[in-house]
């Protein structure tokens, strides 16, 4: 889905992608932890860098293929749609 070849940066990436810019956290966690992970990025991560949440959606990409059957936890990847602040 998003190709290997676009640059990132740390674990909370930033990537350029078709349709903006979008900071992504590839993470392996049960699903029970998704509403835990949306509220650390938008309270935690987001008031300390230089962007904000744009008009679009955020999504969630799952990972079905890389699924841990013993621990119920699949690979995730939260993605936030961002824009410069004060854009």
């Amino acid at each position: 889905l998003i190709p290997e070849d676009i640059p990132c940066d740390a674990v909370y990436n930033r990537r350029e992608i078709a349709g903006g810019l979008w900071a992504t956290l590839p993470i392996v966690a049960p699903p029970q932890k998704h509403r835990f992970i949306w509220r650390m990025l938008m309270s935690q991560w987001l008031p300390k860098v230089p962007w904000e949440h744009d008009d679009r959606p955020v999504m969630t990409l799952f990972s079905f293929h890389n699924q841990k059957k013993a621990t119920g936890c699949c690979e995730h990847l939260f993605c936030l749609p961002i824009r410069s602040t004060g854009q």
